[in-house]
Parts: C-alpha cells; structure tokens; sequence
C-alpha cells in the first residue's frame, strides 16, 4: 500500500502541483489516494474472509499507524519536513485532508469485507 501510495504522490507532484499548486495538489490527491486504499482492500478481501468486525478494524487501525508513521518519518528524515508541517497535514481546519484518508484507510478493510 505504501508503494501505491509513493508512486501517487510522486506522479502528484510531477503532474498535478504545477498545473494547480501544493496545497490544491494535496487536497486532490485525499480523494485519489482514498480510492486507492478502497482499491487495495478490496483486492485483497480475500486474505481477510471471517475475521470479525474487530479484526477487521485492527487491520485497518495496523495499515492507519503504519502510514502516518511512514509520513512522520519519511517526511521528517527524507524530504526534510520540521514535525509541525508534518502534522499541520492533519489539521483539516487549515484546508489540509490528510486526517480523512487516514480515517478512510482504518476502515477500508470494513467496508470492503465480503458479507454473508
């Protein structure tokens, strides 16, 4: 999921920041990269089939941590981002969306689940 991620946002900026700017490109890129995720899961429903609504929120709560701990550390370590426009990413009362995928990702596997 993370590589599917990186690959979006690389083509993000190579495509989309020039033509409407970081901080439009960004907001985008949440819906995008939520139907993604929702992709993902579905793709790989099967490897879930009879876990229980807990399990699957577990999974979703694992993909969720993993992510913003790759932002953190990725953005921090990588590209240089200081801590706090790490997380002014997710401060949706700035315009900034990053909250909203990562709550679509802890419940993709949820939603995605085959039911009966």
């Amino acid at each position: 999921m993370i590589g599917v991620e990186i690959v979006h946002g690389v083509l993000r900026t190579l495509y989309l920041v020039p033509v409407v700017g970081t901080h439009r490109a960004n907001q985008i890129g949440v819906p995008v990269g939520a139907v993604l995720v929702l992709a993902i899961a579905w793709l790989t429903r099967r490897w879930r089939d009879g876990a229980s609504r807990r399990e699957l929120l577990g999974i979703g709560a694992l993909w969720a941590l993993a992510t913003v701990a790759f932002e953190f550390l990725f953005g921090h370590f990588v590209i240089g981002y200081s801590t706090a426009y790490i997380v002014g990413d997710f401060n949706p009362l700035a315009g900034r969306w990053m909250l909203f995928g990562v709550l679509v990702m802890l419940v993709a596997p949820l939603l995605v689940a085959r039911r009966g």
